[in-house]
């Protein structure tokens, strides 16, 4: 059975997407300081985790990786891209809110999470066999 990605509040589970192993789930918000946009990519792992695996964004600011130990770094096309980041996840906890317009992407389609819930909700991204739902 293949694995699935769960989004979830405290009000219980909002949507399951069935996802195969080593796809891509993106990220994307707008960053808080710097008002740009960023795209977090993380592939996904049948162990029910996520590794982040690059970053996308377009200018510097706090808390957006640019050192060599955080992966490969290139500029491409107006934007900057840290690749190679191998940083596991054993889930992904986000608030909502309008101002940053949390999305999540998955197979070309995307979820606008802060239109979805309310400001301030948070939201639980989690990956794993159907039946953990119960759990």
């Amino acid at each position: 059975m293949p694995p699935r990605v769960f989004i979830e509040t405290t009000q219980g589970i909002y949507q399951t997407i069935p996802v195969k192993a080593g796809e891509q789930l993106s990220l994307s918000f707008v960053h808080s300081v710097q008002r740009t946009p960023v795209i977090e990519n993380f592939i996904i792992e049948d162990s029910g985790i996520f590794i982040l695996d690059s970053t996308e964004y377009q200018s510097f600011g706090v808390g957006l990786p640019f050192l060599t130990e955080d992966g490969i770094f290139q500029a491409e096309k107006g934007k900057f891209v840290m690749r190679g980041m191998n940083r596991p996840q054993q889930c992904l906890r986000l608030r909502t809110g309008p101002e940053a317009k949390l999305s999540l992407t998955y197979a070309g389609r995307t979820i606008p999470l802060y239109s979805v819930f309310p400001a301030g909700t948070l939201v639980t991204v989690r990956v794993g066999p159907l039946y953990s739902r119960w759990f």
